[in-house]
């Protein structure tokens, strides 16, 4: 699944991915694990009609000649496609965060690793 370009926000790229998704679906959502019948679920991801993914927000910034990169994961995603996640899933503006978040963390320790 290729990677998407979705927006800018605070001088960062946005990028947003749907990954394989390693974690069975069927033993995730069994009815023994959550109580539940899935079955319908699990139809609707057999036909198409619904993705199941880990999705993946990139944060990059190229800055003084350096890419600064940053990102958040999360798994066992089921929407109809990317855009139904980034609209709706109401997770995607906190991973925007996290991966920014990330980026500043990251450069923080580079430049403390690099003090002498």
């Amino acid at each position: 699944m290729s990677k998407e370009y979705v927006k800018t926000v605070n001088g960062f790229s946005i990028y947003f991915e749907m990954l394989k998704e390693d974690i069975n679906i069927y033993e995730e959502l069994s009815e023994e694990n959550t109580g539940v019948d899935h079955s319908d679920i699990f139809e609707e991801v057999k036909s198409g009609k619904l993705k199941y993914f880990c999705a993946k927000v990139t944060a990059c910034k190229f800055e003084n000649e350096s890419l600064f990169v940053g990102s958040d994961y999360l798994g066992c995603c089921i929407y109809k496609d990317g855009q139904d996640f980034i609209q709706n899933s109401g997770y995607f503006d906190d991973m925007v965060k996290t991966a920014i978040n990330d980026v500043v963390e990251n450069s923080i320790i580079d430049i403390l690793n690099s003090i002498d």
